[in-house]
């Protein structure tokens, strides 16, 4: 782990989907931006940011997947 906090899709790229891990680093990016989110507009900024960045990882994820399925699938039918 770095001393700088993770951004969502770091998390996702080294997580993965468990939630006991996912909750636990949440907690440890977000305790280490606590002191520059002086409002509570800043710590909302803060979660909405990295929940976005890793739901954006999680979708890049699923559509990689997704290409690969097709392309098996079309070297099955050829």
């Amino acid at each position: 782990m770095t001393d700088q906090p993770m951004t969502g899709a770091e998390f996702r790229r080294h997580v993965g989907l468990d939630p006991e891990r996912w909750a636990e680093r949440f907690l440890l990016a977000f305790r280490a931006g606590m002191p520059g989110l002086n409002s509570d507009a800043e710590r909302q900024a803060f979660v909405a940011d990295w929940f976005r960045s890793a739901m954006k990882a999680a979708a890049a994820t699923a559509e990689a997947a997704w290409v690969e399925v097709a392309a098996r699938r079309d070297q099955d039918e050829a």
